[in-house]
């Protein structure tokens, strides 16, 4: 079994320290027209190097861009797909935080790439350290404003079906620009558990005998215990879990022969874990499932928090990993 530390997805893009607020500058200068988009992108390609160099500094195998260059995980995505509209803004899940809801129009089809011109710029700063985060087909369209009957008259599993062609192409040609983990973030399954067979379904289309990279499932802000068997017959290499949501998860993932991403350090409480409860927590588990890689992240993206906490949760994941693959602190 190989252990591994990874940011979950997101990480704040604003600091308390005079050069990390540059970013906020730049919006607000942007939005008074005051410097061009040619400008913002700059500071946004300088921030998100910043970011990436911070989570490098925290030990972690693998990184993200921290999401920086997205409104939303949700809009960031569906704006990229053709048939999609952005409307107006929703509370995302029981979060602070709020994303544009987007209203599919018509059928949804290829328009550009989603994420891999963002993942190249990822790569070329952290090499293989580089992973991917996407908002899944599911949860993107679950999380939508569909068209009037879409459950009722079929539409809603044909476009979730056309969705998982365009994903899957995504993913074919992250792995030709060399990705070697993507993370599909599936949270709304939790708040839909009775449309797993879907789920399912659509995730056999995107990836049975696929050259895909790997592949890990996000499942957050929910209980998933009522789920944990199923989830066994999913195509994906592993599914990262939520810990602050699940009471009593770690007893039913005995033997689980997944990858196992395991989020039990709180992405939304300041207050850091004690290191040697959380890792003997992690032993319990990692001595009763059958996963080859088992990842130290979690239980969700670090934007919640002031950057100086996420910073310290990412240590800690490192250093829990240390811990349980015998590396020296």
């Amino acid at each position: 079994m190989k252990i591994l530390s990874k940011n979950h997805s997101s990480y704040p893009r604003i600091g308390d320290k005079p050069g990390q607020q540059k970013l906020r500058r730049a919006y607000n200068q942007y939005d008074k027209k005051r410097i061009s988009l040619e400008k913002l992108n700059d500071i946004l390609d300088s921030t998100v190097s910043e970011i990436i160099d911070e989570q490098l500094s925290c030990g972690c195998d693998f990184i993200t861009d921290g999401m920086i260059r997205s409104y939303d995980p949700v809009s960031h995505v569906a704006s990229k797909i053709k048939g999609f509209g952005i409307d107006g803004l929703l509370r995302f899940f029981d979060t602070n935080f709020y994303f544009r809801q987007p209203v599919l129009k018509s059928s949804p089809r290829y328009y550009r790439p989603l994420v891999v011109d963002e993942f190249e710029f990822t790569k070329a700063r952290a090499g293989d350290m580089a992973s991917v985060v996407l908002m899944g087909p599911f949860s993107l369209l679950r999380m939508s404003i569909l068209r009037p009957d879409a459950i009722s008259n079929g539409t809603f599993q044909e476009d979730l079906y056309m969705l998982a062609e365009i994903y899957t192409h995504e993913l074919e040609e992250l792995n030709i620009k060399g990705a070697k983990l993507v993370q599909l973030e599936e949270p709304a399954i939790l708040q839909h558990p009775d449309e797993f067979d879907l789920l399912k379904s659509v995730y056999d289309i995107m990836l049975k005998d696929k050259t895909i990279p790997e592949t890990l499932m996000a499942l957050y802000f929910g209980n998933v215990v009522p789920l944990v068997d199923k989830l066994w017959e999913l195509q994906v290499d592993g599914v990262c879990f939520d810990f602050t949501y699940s009471p009593g998860l770690e007893s039913r993932l005995n033997s689980f022969p997944k990858n196992v991403g395991l989020g039990i350090v709180d992405g939304r409480n300041t207050k850091l874990e004690d290191i040697d409860k959380v890792t003997r927590f992690a032993e319990k588990i990692t001595s009763k499932i059958s996963s080859e890689k088992v990842y130290i992240t979690s239980s969700c993206g670090l934007e919640f928090l002031p950057r100086n906490k996420a910073c310290d949760k990412l240590k800690l994941c490192a250093d829990i990993t240390r811990a349980l693959s015998g590396r020296e602190k």
